[in-house]
């Protein structure tokens, strides 16, 4: 396989892969019109640049957050809601944000942003017969909260992710040929392989497994931000992903145009039609 059919390869996924995707925000768009805080779109599009703007204005804070796909706007609930207030206990929250956010205007999903001091170190003395105790304020901490319109926290599912590959997934392994293919005249041929599906489980796993895993870490978004150690296992997680990628999907077809690990695995290859 030549360079020209690696290039061709990489058009056919991109072009997929938006095509797929919406159609799973399609189908997920009737569930976030019945309940939009349960079942959300999310932003399953890289953000390139995003602005936020908050005022003050005689007691009240308002707030604009803008990106590329999304688009928010924010208010000072009063009173803080009790059980926000309770996800940074025993801290007190400094600053809380209710918004309500869409993509593309699609949706129209609530989340809480709480600002607030980590607890810094705790001194004790005497003074006199009492005893003092001191916390000094740690640095500041940020957390945001998936929560419905009126502020209560709730678990969100993000379900674009793994139905955009799961849809890729059924077309490829029924054999049809998907919008990439046909655009840049590409076809899955055999090389002495029979199983289709096996060839589509292997080439599309990584990403079946990333889109559960985005289902999971969204619905227990709130725990895995409140603890530093899950936050940066998450974080550890999907920097881990992308570079398993580069080494699953790209390097087997450089320098030259090689024949991917999926293909070799299970006996087919990619050609031209």
């Amino acid at each position: 396989m030549g360079q020209a059919q690696v290039s061709q390869r990489l058009i056919a996924f991109v072009i997929d892969g938006l095509v797929f995707l919406a159609l799973a925000i399609a189908l997920v768009y009737p569930l976030t019109l019945i309940d939009p805080d349960r079942f959300r779109i999310g932003s399953p599009l890289p953000e390139f640049a995003s602005s936020s703007t908050i005022r003050s204005s005689e007691g009240d804070t308002t707030g604009q957050i803008s990106g590329t796909w999304i688009a928010a706007t924010c208010v000072a609930p009063k009173p803080v809601p009790e059980a926000l207030a309770a996800t940074i206990a025993p801290q007190e929250p400094e600053r809380v944000l209710l918004c309500s956010e869409t993509f593309l205007g699609l949706g129209g999903a609530h989340y809480a942003i709480i600002d607030y001091f980590k607890a810094g170190r705790t001194q004790t003395g005497m003074q006199g017969d009492m005893t003092i105790t001191v916390t000094k304020r740690g640095p500041p901490a940020r957390l945001t909260v998936t929560t419905d319109a009126q502020g209560a926290p709730l678990r969100a599912l993000y379900p674009v992710g793994i139905l955009t590959f799961g849809l890729m997934w059924l077309v490829a392994a029924l054999g049809w040929p998907t919008p990439g293919k046909l655009v840049t005249g590409l076809r899955v041929q055999s090389d002495g392989g029979t199983c289709r599906t096996c060839r589509e489980t292997r080439r599309l796993a990584p990403f079946l497994l990333a889109g559960l895993f985005a289902l999971v870490t969204g619905f227990f978004g709130a725990e895995i931000a409140a603890r530093e150690t899950l936050a940066t296992v998450v974080l550890a997680a999907r920097v881990g992903f992308w570079l398993f990628a580069v080494w699953y999907y790209v390097l087997p077809l450089l320098p030259d145009g090689g024949e991917a690990r999926y293909d070799t695995a299970t006996g087919f290859r990619v050609g031209l039609a």
